[in-house]
C-alpha cells in the first residue's frame, strides 16, 4: 500500500490533509517536532520531519509540504530530497506570514471574530 507524507501535520492545513487522508483509508504518515503530542487519528503514523531517519520515506508515493514563509528558495533541497524518494510532491507555501519576522513570532490566525495572537 502507498503511503502519503505529511509535513506540517500538526497546523491548520496539514492536520486537515493528514486527517482527510486518513479517513478516506490511505497510510498517512506524519511529521510533527513533537509526535507524542500530535492528537492525530490513531491509524496516522507520526515522525519527526527527519528524512534521513530509517523508514521515513519507505512506500512513500506523494507528499505534501506545508511551508510557512513567504519564500520557497530555503525548502528548495527538502522538495529536492524528496523528488528523488517520492513519485508526487505537493508544495504549499503559507502566504499568510509576514516577511522578515522569525517562524516563533508569526501571528497565527484566529476564529472569526476574535483577534490574532501571537505563537
Amino acid at each position: 500500500m502507498s503511503t502519503y507524507l505529511v509535513f506540517g501535520a500538526t497546523g491548520n492545513v496539514g492536520r486537515r490533509v493528514a486527517e482527510r487522508l486518513a479517513w478516506s483509508g490511505a497510510a498517512v504518515r506524519a511529521t510533527s517536532r513533537t509526535p507524542e503530542a500530535a492528537k492525530l487519528p490513531r491509524d496516522v503514523e507520526v515522525i519527526t520531519p527527519d528524512l534521513d531517519a530509517p523508514g521515513a520515506l519507505d512506500d512513500v508515493e506523494a507528499a505534501f509540504l506545508m511551508w510557512p514563509f513567504h519564500s520557497a528558495e530555503r525548502a528548495r533541497p527538502l522538495v529536492d530530497a524528496l523528488r528523488r524518494r517520492v513519485r508526487r510532491v505537493v508544495f504549499m507555501t503559507g502566504g499568510g506570514t509576514l516577511p522578515a519576522v522569525a517562524p516563533e513570532e508569526q501571528p497565527t490566525r484566529s476564529p472569526a471574530g476574535t483577534p490574532p495572537s501571537s505563537g
